[in-house]
């Protein structure tokens, strides 16, 4: 389904895409696999190609910058672009001056859509 939404949007004259994965992972290692997952299932699924934006959508309480910074790393290494969605409720959580290096993009909502 997406691969057909992607061409489409693609044949009407889109040629840049962001794809983001919510986030679930409470530590290092669960956010290397989730990282690896994600682009896994963005290849596979959206033939998705390095240089592509690729979103961690952090909406948890428990997630370590620590585990940010690995997801993304992973991403970056693989070739991505990267960027880190957050609410601005959950900011004192992160370390934003951490996660900002590298040239990944933030976005920080004001509060939760209901």
């Amino acid at each position: 389904y997406i691969q057909s939404e992607v061409n489409n949007a693609a044949a009407g004259g889109v040629n840049g895409f962001a794809f983001y994965h919510f986030g679930r992972f409470t530590n290092d290692a669960g956010a290397k696999a989730e990282a690896e997952f994600f682009i896994a299932n963005a290849k596979a699924k959206a033939n998705v190609k390095p240089g592509t934006l690729l979103v961690l959508d952090a909406e948890i309480n428990n997630m370590p910058t620590s585990s940010v910074i690995v997801f993304l790393d992973t991403l970056r290494n693989a070739g991505y672009h990267t960027g880190f969605y957050t609410y601005k409720y959950l900011l004192p959580k992160f370390d934003l001056e951490a996660i900002q290096t590298n040239d990944t993009q933030v976005v920080v909502l004001e509060e939760p859509c209901h």
